[in-house]
Parts: C-alpha cells; sequence; structure tokens
C-alpha cells in the first residue's frame, strides 16, 4: 500500500498546494483501511451470533423430541445445536485474530505514509 501512495503522490510533488493534496491523499488512504477491515470487523461479530442461532433453532426440536421420549431425534439436534455454537465461534476467534493482525500491518503502512508527507513537506 506504501509504494501505491508513493506512486500517487509523487503527482503532486512540487505543486504549490502539495500539502493540502497529500493530506486529501492520506485522508483517502485512512479511509481505504477502514474498508479493507470493515469485511472482517463484520464477521468477527455476526459470525458469533449465528452460531448461537443455529444453536437455539434445534433447540426446539430436540426438547420436543425429549418431551416424546425419543432420544435419537434430542441427541442429532443436540449434535447440530453444539456443532453450530463451535462453528461460529471458530470462525469469530480466526477473523478477529485475521483482523488484529491487518490492523498492525496497516498501522505500520498508514504511519510510513504519514513519516513520508511529513519528510516531503
Amino acid at each position: 500500500m506504501v509504494r501505491k501512495f508513493v506512486t500517487d503522490i509523487s503527482a503532486f510533488f512540487g505543486d504549490a498546494r502539495f500539502s493540502l493534496e497529500a493530506e486529501k491523499l492520506l485522508q483517502d488512504y485512512e479511509l481505504i483501511i477502514g474498508k479493507e477491515l470493515q469485511h472482517l470487523k463484520i464477521l468477527t461479530r455476526t459470525a458469533p451470533m449465528l452460531g448461537l442461532m443455529g444453536t437455539l433453532i434445534p433447540l426446539g426440536p430436540a426438547l420436543m423430541g425429549l418431551s416424546a421420549g425419543n432420544i435419537q431425534t434430542l441427541v442429532s439436534n443436540l449434535v447440530v445445536a453444539f456443532s453450530t455454537t463451535v462453528l461460529g465461534l471458530l470462525v469469530g476467534g480466526v477473523a478477529y485474530a485475521i483482523m488484529l493482525i491487518r490492523r498492525g500491518w496497516y498501522h505500520q503502512d498508514f504511519s510510513d505514509m504519514e513519516y513520508i508527507v511529513e519528510g516531503l513537506e
């Protein structure tokens, strides 16, 4: 991302409005970084919710099977219920870890971009 930023900012180098254009370009890149992380933020929050929904939905039929004395229905629905919970938490956890790593990379890139702009002013 820093290479692309250098290419983009080089178009404004030597311009009388360089400082203004550089600040706008930094803001644009900050928005791009936010959009890149947005998908992971959504996945981090929705995956556990969907896992919980996948837990609650089969509990109705599981309880119906229990009340009817059908243990096989109870067991099969509980397996589905707990599997979706684990899957939702796993997906949310992996997405969160990826988001933290990418956020660190983007934070470093943005810091480098700010340093470049300050050095050119």
